[in-house]
């Protein structure tokens, strides 16, 4: 990845298991910690490697010694790990280590009052999504999972990074058993980028869908599987700053309770908008 760092002038950080970063080439060792798990064996960082990256501006923080599972370790082991990775990267690049990640994300909330001990003030998880600065619990930090199973067109649904807005025109909350209206759904795209939406889905709790009107930008009638109306399909595109409807005819069926769930997909993120709930007379 440093390659790619540099030449759009990027910087990382790398937690490093200390114990497995080798001095030359001849020594370089693979992650054989991860040898009974479904991970690609890979060749680890060598020391000159990490001296190159941190002098690029790459920050080097511990990932243990030994990459074993800290939260089951017993308290003197703990230390130990933590304690020499930390110790071994100092001593090599004359930097701070604060902070260290779980390895396997094997979080203890019994090991969190050592970590001053063992000189860190916080850790790093493997998961959990987005933090906020002003809530962040530094002895929890969550990140994204990002691996070879998320491919990067998915990169902005799973980020959050989309703009998009979803309104309704519904007014009455009561109507007669029997009694059709019309109902648009308007997707506006207030993104800086056209767009691609793989499925629209709607969901009918004591209402029937008559008909899908034909001056909206989605009019055949949809699929239905297990009780979910769905159009799916790869020519569904909003322009950036653009909008379609989606202009429906409904029906209440009895007396009652009724409700309408719309949703979208794109980039494998869901986008809702509220729920609406009638009262059928």
């Amino acid at each position: 990845a440093f390659p790619i760092l540099k030449e759009y002038g990027l910087k990382m950080t790398v937690f490093l298991v200390t114990n497995y970063i080798k001095e030359s080439e001849k020594e370089r060792v693979t992650n054989s910690f991860d040898s009974d798990r479904p991970v690609p064996m890979r060749p680890m960082l060598i020391w000159p490697e990490v001296m190159e990256m941190y002098n690029y501006g790459c920050e080097f923080l511990s990932h243990s010694h030994n990459h074993i599972r800290l939260g089951l370790a017993e308290d003197d082991e703990f230390l130990y790990e933590l304690k020499t990775s930390k110790k071994e990267i100092e001593s090599r690049l004359d930097s701070q280590v604060e902070l260290f990640a779980w390895p396997y994300d094997n979080y203890s909330e019994d090991k969190l009052t050592m970590l001053e001990e063992a000189g860190y003030r916080g850790a790093v998880r493997y998961w959990g999504g987005m933090e906020n600065i002003n809530t962040i619990n530094l002895k929890n930090i969550r990140r994204f999972e990002f691996n070879s199973y998320i491919p990067p067109s998915d990169y902005p649904g799973y980020l959050d990074l989309l703009d998009l807005s979803i309104e309704n025109d519904f007014k009455s909350q009561n109507l007669e058993a029997g009694e059709e209206f019309t109902l648009r759904f308007t997707v506006t795209n207030n993104d800086k980028m056209d767009l691609k939406i793989s499925s629209f889905e709607l969901e009918l709790d004591n209402l029937e869908l008559i008909s899908v009107g034909s001056s909206g930008y989605i009019h055949q009638y949809p699929a239905k599987v297990d009780d979910v109306f769905m159009w799916v399909g790869d020519d569904y595109k909003i322009k950036t700053g653009d909008h379609i409807d989606l202009i429906l005819t409904l029906s209440g069926m009895k007396t009652g309770q009724a409700g309408i769930k719309f949703r979208l997909t794109t980039y494998n993120a869901y986008f809702r908008t509220e729920d609406i709930e009638i009262l059928i007379k």
